[in-house]
Order: structure tokens, then sequence, then C-alpha cells
């Protein structure tokens, strides 16, 4: 077993043509070499008979003419068996065998089957002697012998010919698969040695071109996510980073008598702890959220009363910007199986973000609609829009179109990564619609 997976693939396919090659040259040979003896034997008894038939009233009339078989010409005899072809020999009615072409039969006494299968020699009605015609010898006479052995030579070789055109193209299919195959090993070990922008060209529409786009895809996410892995250490880090050098040196500052530990110094660093804690819970909860591993407390949920919590938690914050929260929702609306404190943070974490987008005086839409077997929720605001090349980026972690704005003010750029985590828990879709300088629309499903 061992050995037999150290054999190339391409050695083995090609040797399992062989075999099938082989086994079924063997089988066609054996039928055909079959079916040919036994229409040639059909084709030679009934031949015979014939023979048989004009010959026995030949040598019926010579029986009359001579009173017997004593003065039988031989010469004549030797010649017609050579021009039949065929050896013959001829019995008396006793069963005492009279001529024979076959030296070594002459004077045998034949047995009552083999008298049977001649053809009877008849004077006035009555049997004087048998007429049998050969071949009395295993294979048959050499003339016979000689067409068999003609046919089969050519039996064997038509399969030997069958089995090179074969083992051709069976070599030229082999190569047709293992070369894709070969140069996907050496794609996968060159990503297995940490180059992930491996591709390989497979111009085919087979299943091996299907494994071929199938493998770039598979490599295409593997780099993409191998470079949002050092994007996000690179801006965990960055977020750490700040405000932990501000706690650092504000604590260095009071051992050092520089600054004084008053209420106002120890509240500053008591909002950069507070800033590292949601960070960290934040980055947490993404965390389980997209490894399947976040617990949803599913219970009976109605969706008006969902809005209604929500924009009651941030009706303050938008009344002291001066920007107006419109709630649109429809005469009834479908209960939910959902987690209502997941979902509320889904929704808290839009409207703090259209929040931060919409100016003074602007408004803010909450609603909701009933679309086929789900339930639509939407936030839109009345800010400048998110620009057509950002809207692909907007849910992943940490980014931020306003590259300016202060972590303090803008947040971390995880609100909206936690959102699309948590209603893709919950088996539903978000995405968002926006034109520059027509606010943005934030929308996400939930099936019914």
């Amino acid at each position: 077993m061992r050995l037999w997976g150290k054999i190339p693939f391409g050695a083995k396919l090609i040797g399992a043509f062989l075999i099938i090659v082989l086994l079924a040259s063997a089988i066609s040979y054996s039928l055909a070499d079959r079916a040919i003896i036994q229409v040639f034997e059909e084709f030679s008894a009934r031949s015979n008979a014939r023979i048989a038939h004009v010959l026995s009233g030949a040598l019926g009339e010579y029986y009359t003419r001579q009173g017997g078989w004593d003065k039988l010409n031989l010469h004549w005899l030797i010649l017609m068996s050579r021009r039949m072809g065929r050896p013959f020999l001829l019995a008396d009615r006793s069963g005492r065998v009279r001529f024979s072409s076959v030296a070594k039969l002459k004077d045998r006494q034949l047995s009552p089957e083999e008298l049977a299968r001649g053809t009877q020699i008849k004077v006035e009605d009555r049997s004087v002697g048998v007429l049998l015609i050969g071949p009395f010898q295993p294979g048959g006479s050499p003339l016979e012998q000689g067409f068999m052995s003609s046919i089969n030579r050519a039996i064997l070789l038509a399969g030997g010919l069958t089995a090179l055109l074969a083992l051709l193209l069976g070599a030229g299919l082999v190569r047709q698969v293992t070369w894709p195959l070969r140069a996907l090993a050496r794609a996968s070990e060159r990503i297995a040695g940490g180059k992930l922008d491996q591709r390989v060209e497979l111009r085919r529409e087979d299943e091996l071109g299907q494994l071929g786009r199938s493998f770039n895809r598979m490599a295409a996410n593997l780099e993409r996510s191998e470079r949002a892995r050092r994007q996000m250490l690179a801006d965990v880090s960055h977020e750490l980073r700040t405000p932990l050098m501000i706690v650092q040196g504000g604590l260095e500052a009071f051992i050092d008598g520089v600054l004084a530990p008053s209420n106002e110094n120890l509240s500053a660093l008591h909002a950069k702890t507070l800033l590292l804690s949601r960070l960290v819970r934040d980055l947490r909860e993404l965390a389980l959220a997209e490894a399947g591993e976040l617990s949803l407390e599913r219970a009976p949920l109605d969706p008006a009363q969902l809005l209604s919590q929500a924009g009651l938690a941030i009706k303050s914050r938008l009344t002291e910007k001066g920007i107006t929260l419109e709630l649109e929702l429809p005469a009834r609306l479908p209960k939910l199986e959902a987690d209502a404190q997941r979902l509320e943070q889904v929704l808290l974490n839009l409207l703090s973000n259209a929040a931060r987008a919409t100016p003074a005086g602007g408004r803010i839409c909450l609603s909701a609609q009933v679309r086929q077997d789900e339930v639509q929720f939407s936030v839109s605001d009345s800010g400048p829009g998110i620009a057509a090349e950002e809207l692909p980026h907007i849910f992943e972690r940490f980014y931020r179109g306003d590259k300016s704005r202060a972590r303090s003010s803008g947040g971390a750029g995880l609100g909206l990564a936690i959102a699309q985590a948590l209603v893709l828990a919950h088996g539903g879709r978000i995405w968002a619609e926006s034109r520059p300088g027509e606010g943005a629309t934030f929308s996400f499903t939930l099936p019914s």
C-alpha cells in the first residue's frame, strides 16, 4: 500500500488505461474467436453436406457399375479429396473403412455414432456404404487451420493497434488531467510557504477549470484575510497605543510631581481607561460574533417596540445637536424571534453613526416595513452622504471615511462591523445606500 501511494498519479492513470485496454482486447479476442469458429464450423458443416450429397450419388453409380467397392479407383478418390480440400473416408455397410485420405484410418471399424454422422450411399433404396467428410483430426484440415490462423493474426493485429491507439490517446488525456493538478500542487506549496499571491491559469470549462477558479478564489480570500489580519493588528496597536501612552504619561507626571492629582487630571485619565475598556469589549464582541460563538437569547420581539426603545435611548443626544428624529412604522409588523438587546445595539450603532454624520438642524428617519418574508429596518440621515468608493468598505473593521476625525469623537471604527456581525448572526443581511450630498440610508433585514 505504501508503494502504491508513492506511484505518480499519471502513472496510475496510464496503468489503469493499460489494464482496461488489455482486458477489453482479451475479451474482444475471445468473443470474436468463438464467434468466428462457430460461424466457420456451421459453414463448413453446410459445405460438407452439399459435397457429400453430390459425391454420394457418384459413388452410388460407381457401386452399381462395379458391383462393389473392390475395384475402387483410388487415384480418382485422392484427386477428388485434393480438389475438395477436405479429407474424407468411405466405409462399407458393415462400417469398415475401405478408403481414407488419412492413411491411419484405413481398415478402421467405425462406431455407430460415427456412422450416424455420415451420408448414406444408397443403391435401389438400400445402403451400400457411408461417406464421411472430414476433418478427422483436432483443429481441422490444414486449409482450415491456415484460415483460422490468418483470422487470429488479424484479430491480434487489430487488437494491438487498438491498444496502442488507446494508450496514446490515454497518455494525452492523462497529461491534460495531470498538468493542471501539478500546477495546482505547485501553487498550493507556494501558498503554504506564505506566498499568497499565487494563482493558476486554467483556461478550460470542465471540472478542472472549476477547480482552478475555486482555488484562485480561495487564494484571493486567503490573501485578503491575511491583509485584513495585518491591518487589524496595526489598527488595534494604534488604537491601544494612544490612550495607553496618555495614561502612562499622566501617571508618570503624577509620580514625578509635574502634575497634581486633581479631579480634572484624574477624570481625563479615567476617560482614557474607559476608552480602552470600550475598545477591548468591542473587539471581543466582534471576534465572538464572527466566530459564531456569540450567544443569542432569542424571544418573541415586537419590531415597533424595538424601534421606539432605540429612538428613546438616543433622543436626548439628538436633541442636544438639534437633530429631529422621525419614526415611520406601518400599521402592523410581524413578531420576530430575536435577541432584543443585540438588535437594539445594532440600531443604536446605526443611529450613533447617523448622528455623527448629520449636521445641526438635520433629521434622522427610523423606519420598518415588511418585504415578503422579511422585516426591513432602515436608518436614514440628511448628512453629506458617503462617496461611492467608500461604500464597499464601511462595514470593515477600523474603517472610517473621515481620516481626520479624532478617535474620541469619531469612534474606533468598529460600530458598523459589530452591527453587521450581529445581523448576520440573526440570519439577516445589512447594507448601505448613499448619494453624495443626499444623505445615507443603512438598512438590514431579519427573517420573520
